[in-house]
């Protein structure tokens, strides 16, 4: 059969002590159903089928318990997302201390829109949808900190190497700004969108992301910079730790502005790549191209 019904009976005196227990009755449910059902379920499937069974629940508290428990779940994958996402920081800006407080000023944006959420928007119900926004708005976020610390790098091959820091902390901030700008308010305004749609929880979600990157974006030109200047400051005579790398103080062979031909310097292999080879074969072939 490719559907089955399960009819779950309680005692008395285990029904009695669900409902006695309002506050935590899905806890109660789940050890006292659940986890015995659910693992006794999985091992028939895994006997008869190779996919794991659909489970259709109609019971508000077991539906709870389900979904906490798959919550829990891929809670590691989450983690597992965060720890890559947080292994790219170090490796693009080469300090476990800019990593870490990027990383930190993404999760801070969190609590502090869902604040803004509760509070300022008054807003009752929070969807579970909306966790997803954690996930999305950590994409978002470490892609607004790569465009900050290339700014940052520019500036001293771009700027002359005698401005002071608050000249190019300025380049920096107005070069990565506008364009982390764009890119958010497009974001917003694509998940503002489902305020269309007729299904609250939907709606919702496009609010609650909607205002998710707004806050992150207030953070990263806000907090990362001090961060990014700080870091400087403390990194460039020496490494804040033994995974930080020392911060560049001009640009390759003392000159921050051109090479001996006049052009200017492009540093990195990427850049070398993209500025070279891939330009001038795109240039060559552009008539094709477009």
């Amino acid at each position: 059969a490719t559907h089955s019904r399960s009819l779950l009976c309680l005692d008395t005196s285990s029904f009695s002590r669900i409902q006695n227990k309002k506050a935590g009755s899905n806890e109660a449910l789940g050890a006292t159903v659940l986890e015995p059902y659910d693992d006794h379920l999985e091992e028939q499937a895994a006997s008869t089928s190779e996919n794991e069974p659909s489970r259709y629940v109609f019971n508000l508290h077991l539906f709870h318990a389900f979904f906490l428990k798959q919550l829990f779940r891929d809670l590691y994958l989450a983690a597992a997302a965060f720890v890559l996402l947080f292994l790219c920081l170090v490796v693009h800006t080469g300090s476990v201390c800019l990593a870490t407080c990027g990383m930190l000023h993404i999760l801070l944006s969190v609590p502090i829109a869902y604040g803004i959420y509760i509070q300022q928007m008054a807003f009752e119900v929070f969807p579970y949808i909306n966790l997803i926004g954690i996930f999305v708005v950590a994409g978002i976020g470490v892609d607004d900190i790569y465009v900050f610390s290339d700014a940052w790098k520019q500036s001293f091959y771009l700027l002359p190497e005698q401005s002071p820091l608050a000249a190019r902390l300025l380049f920096a901030w107005r070069r990565s700004a506008t364009a982390m700008l764009i890119t958010s308010l497009t974001t917003a305004v694509a998940f503002l969108v489902n305020t269309v749609s007729p299904i609250p929880p939907i709606r919702l979600f496009g609010i609650w992301m909607a205002l998710l990157i707004c806050v992150d974006y207030v953070l990263v030109i806000t907090w990362y910079p001090l961060i990014q200047l700080a870091n400087y400051k403390c990194c460039r005579q020496r490494r804040c730790c033994c995974l930080c790398r020392r911060e560049r103080t001009t640009g390759r062979g003392g000159s921050a502005q051109s090479t001996t031909s006049g052009a200017p310097e492009i540093d990195g292999c990427i850049e070398r790549c993209f500025h070279g080879k891939w330009s001038k074969l795109i240039f060559k072939a552009r008539i094709h191209i477009i």
